[in-house]
């Protein structure tokens, strides 16, 4: 998983994220590419567009932004 990517809680970014997945627990300011899938932490405070195959948000994560998923088909 050389591509994997993980924010803990303590972390603020901003900026332009690509990556396969990616873990977030912090803060993220900007644009996030995952070529699979997203998870969104009870701590994230993210505002971001987002573009993955898959996004998954855990209760009490705040997002404001833009999502797109992609089908998964080539």
């Amino acid at each position: 998983m050389a591509n994997d990517t993980y924010f803990d809680k303590e972390t603020t970014v901003e900026g332009e994220l690509t990556t396969e997945n990616v873990i977030v627990a912090g803060a993220f300011n900007g644009e996030i590419v995952a070529a699979g899938k997203v998870l969104l932490k009870q701590s994230a405070r993210i505002e971001a567009t987002i573009n993955a195959k898959k996004l998954m948000v855990e209760e009490g994560a705040v997002f404001n932004g833009q999502i797109t998923l992609q089908n998964g088909e080539s």
